[in-house]
């Protein structure tokens, strides 16, 4: 088996494994075991458990952004691609929020390195999204003089919070994204009548 292939076999079983029993409770053997390996043979691969810990959390959040940036760049329109943006989300914030909520309890593990890898992919993340919001307005969708910084944060709001929060309340069910992404274009303010004097 290739090099890459046995180190990613790691990482994809050390995701679950941390996923599920969190840090100090998920074991070197039970990831070895779980990726179909011996335990000497992670140890070729990686120095330790917080290695792994901190790459699988690292492969994951920059696997999950890579997904998201091909549908930002993708032919779509802006509707399709804000609705097949926040379904992403919606799809993927059971798995990735629960690692991301066992990497951050574990406030002591997370190196400079972790957080200078999360912020530069987090900047990355928002420039798409900024540039989602200028083809918006390049299709007439979004008014030009918009705060796109703003925008942007409530975008990124209802991609993690609002979308995490049906998830929960609805128990599973799909939210309507074409719905969701009417609201954020008609926005939610009143609309003055412009025969007043």
């Amino acid at each position: 088996m290739p090099e890459m292939s046995k180190r990613d076999l790691i990482l994809n079983s050390a995701f679950e494994i941390f996923r599920t029993k969190g840090f100090h409770n998920a074991k070197i053997e039970e990831i070895a075991k779980n990726a179909g390996i011996g335990k000497g043979t992670v140890y070729e691969y990686f120095s330790g458990k917080k290695e792994i810990f901190e790459e699988s959390f690292i492969r994951n959040v920059e696997m999950g952004l890579q997904e998201v940036h091909e549908i930002f760049v993708s032919e779509l329109s802006f509707k399709e691609k804000l609705a097949k943006f926040l379904k992403y989300k919606y799809n993927i914030i059971t798995v990735h929020t629960s690692l991301a909520e066992v990497f951050f309890a574990q406030g002591d593990l997370i190196s400079k390195r972790v957080k200078d890898v999360f912020l530069k992919n987090m900047g990355k993340h928002t420039l798409d999204v900024i540039r989602l919001i200028e083809q918006g307005i390049d299709e007439g969708l979004i008014r030009k003089t918009v705060d796109k910084e703003i925008l942007c944060s409530c975008i990124m709001g209802l991609s993690n919070h609002y979308i995490g929060m049906v998830m929960f309340k609805a128990g599973g069910k799909e939210p309507d994204y074409g719905y969701i992404v009417d609201q954020v274009l008609e926005g939610f303010g009143e609309k003055e009548d412009c025969n007043e004097n």
